[in-house]
C-alpha cells in the first residue's frame, strides 16, 4: 500500500505577516510549476487577494478603528479561503508524492513521529536572487519537518547559520556581501536523532 501525504491547513492560524510571507511562497513555487497546471484560483487572483491583504494591514496599522480592522480581517479571511481552494486541489494531484507535493509551497501534515534517523538532504542548486540573496533547492527528505542552513566563508573555521526553512524547494538566504564566496549545507530537522548530518558543501559568489 503506497503511502499517501496531506497538506496543513495551519496557514490559516498565522500571523498575518507570516500569512503573506507564506502566500508569496506558495505563489512562487507554483510559478511555472508543471505538476499544477488546473489551479482552482489563479495565481494572478491570489497575488491580487495577497496585495489586498497588504494594504489593508498597512491602512490599519497607520489609521486603527473599528472599520479598518474588519476591512483587514476581511481581506484576511478572503486569501485563507482562496489558500484552502489551492491546497485542496495540490493535494488531490500530489497525495502519494511528498516532494510533488512540497514543490507547490504548502507544507505537509507530519507524521506523528519519525522512526528513525534523518538522511541528509542534497543541495541540487544554489543561484543568486538578486544583490545580497541565493536561494537554495534542496532535496525533500521523508520526514522531515524542516532543513537548517549554514555558511561559512573562511574555509569551513567558522560556520554562521543561514536560518531554517519549512520546505525544502526554496530557501532564501539574505544580508550577503556581494563580491564574498559563501559556502553553503544544509540539514534536515526531526527523526528520532533530531537532525540529519550536514550536506556536501557547495559554494558561490554573492552579487
Amino acid at each position: 500500500m503506497k503511502q499517501t501525504y496531506r497538506i496543513s491547513y495551519a496557514f490559516a492560524m498565522l500571523a498575518i505577516l507570516d500569512l503573506m510571507a507564506y502566500t508569496q511562497v506558495v505563489i512562487i513555487c507554483l510559478t511555472n510549476n508543471p505538476a499544477f497546471t488546473k489551479l482552482p484560483v489563479s495565481l494572478a487572483d491570489l497575488q491580487l487577494l495577497l496585495q489586498a491583504l497588504q494594504d489593508a494591514n498597512n491602512n490599519y496599522n497607520a489609521g486603527g478603528g473599528p472599520e479598518l480592522l474588519a476591512l483587514r480581517d476581511e481581506a484576511q479571511q478572503a486569501l485563507i479561503v482562496a489558500l484552502r481552494k489551492t491546497a485542496a486541489y495540490v493535494q488531490s494531484e500530489s497525495v502519494e508524492s511528498l516532494s510533488k507535493m512540497l514543490s507547490s509551497g504548502f507544507q505537509n501534515v507530519p507524521p506523528p513521529a519519525a522512526s528513525g534517523p534523518l538522511a541528509a538532504p542534497n543541495i541540487l542548486k544554489v543561484m543568486n536572487n538578486g544583490t545580497t540573496q541565493v536561494v537554495l533547492r534542496l532535496s525533500p527528505v521523508a520526514n522531515a519537518n524542516s532543513y537548517e542552513i549554514q555558511w561559512t566563508t573562511d574555509g569551513g573555521k567558522t560556520w554562521v547559520s543561514g536560518g531554517i526553512s519549512s520546505q525544502a524547494r526554496r530557501v532564501v538566504v539574505t544580508k550577503l556581501i556581494p563580491g564574498t564566496v559563501y559556502t553553503f549545507q544544509a540539514r534536515a530537522l526531526g527523526g528520532s536523532t533530531g537532525a540529519s548530518i550536514w550536506s556536501n558543501p557547495v559554494s558561490i559568489m554573492a552579487t
